[in-house]
């Protein structure tokens, strides 16, 4: 089923709902980088900076980063 404006119910889309999509995006990506962000801070709070630690919290991101580009993909 496509997708119908809510606006303008004779137009798929609108640029009130292009903006409103892009809004939705870019929340979804800060949301990622506060949350790195808080494994950052809470990994140096605890000064653990051993290479293996951070290499891990990096994989996390990468990770996250790439369910949310496959999910956004689609």
């Amino acid at each position: 089923m496509s997708k119908i404006c809510k606006h303008d119910i004779l137009r798929r889309s609108c640029y009130t709902c292009d903006l409103e999509d892009e809004v939705k995006e870019l929340r979804e990506e800060n949301e990622l980088y506060r949350k790195a962000l808080e494994k950052v801070n809470y990994y140096n709070s605890d000064t653990v900076t051993n290479d293996r630690r951070i290499r891990h919290i990096i994989g996390q991101i990468v990770d996250e980063a790439l369910k949310v580009d496959s999910k956004n993909a689609k």
